[in-house]
C-alpha cells in the first residue's frame, strides 16, 4: 500500500472528503484499559498509522476513553479528534473541559450531535478547526440551522 494521491482524494466511514490521503485512527477497546496499557499496546500501531497517513484523526469513543485524551493531544502528527460521548453518555455540550483541551491544542475537533446540543456547545466552541456532523428534517431546516450558528459565533 501506498499513500500517493493519484489525481484524487479519499474519504472513508467519517464520510469527510480530503485532497490528501487521510484516515480515522481508533481503538475503542481503549475505553477498557489504564494509561500505562494504552501506553503499550495502542500507542506503537497509532503512531504508525499517524505517520504512515500523514493526516488522520483520532475516533475516541466513549466517555471512559476520555482519559487517554492527554496522550492523544501529545502526539505531534495527530491532526484532531473526533469526541464521542457514546450512547446515552452526556450530551456534547457537556463535554467542555474536553473541547476545550482539543481546542487549546490547536487539533482539528469533529463530533454529531442533535442540533440543540450542537447550538448549546456553540456557546463556549470556537469556530476554527470545528467539524460538526448533525442532521434536520429538511433542506430550509439546515439552512436556518447554519445561519444561527453563525449568527452564535459572531454574537460572543
Amino acid at each position: 500500500m501506498t499513500k500517493e494521491n493519484n489525481g484524487g482524494g479519499t474519504t472513508n466511514w467519517m464520510t469527510t472528503y480530503c485532497n490528501e490521503p487521510w484516515y480515522v485512527t481508533s481503538c475503542d477497546f481503549c475505553t477498557m484499559i489504564s494509561g500505562e496499557q494504552f501506553d503499550s499496546f495502542v500507542l506503537p500501531e497509532l503512531l504508525a498509522e499517524v505517520d504512515f497517513f500523514g493526516n488522520s484523526i483520532f475516533h475516541l469513543d466513549g466517555v471512559g476513553a476520555f482519559r487517554h485524551l492527554d496522550r492523544l493531544l501529545r502526539i505531534e502528527n495527530l491532526k484532531g479528534v473526533q469526541l464521542v460521548p457514546g450512547e446515552g453518555e452526556k450530551p456534547i455540550y457537556e463535554c467542555r473541559e474536553e473541547i476545550r483541551k482539543i481546542q487549546q491544542s490547536k487539533k482539528m475537533l469533529q463530533f454529531y450531535g442533535k442540533p440543540e446540543d450542537v447550538l448549546k456547545a456553540c456557546e463556549f466552541l470556537e469556530p476554527e478547526g470545528v467539524h460538526i456532523l448533525t442532521f434536520t428534517d429538511s433542506p430550509d431546516e439546515a439552512d436556518a440551522f447554519v445561519k444561527e450558528v453563525e449568527w452564535r459565533f459572531r454574537h460572543r
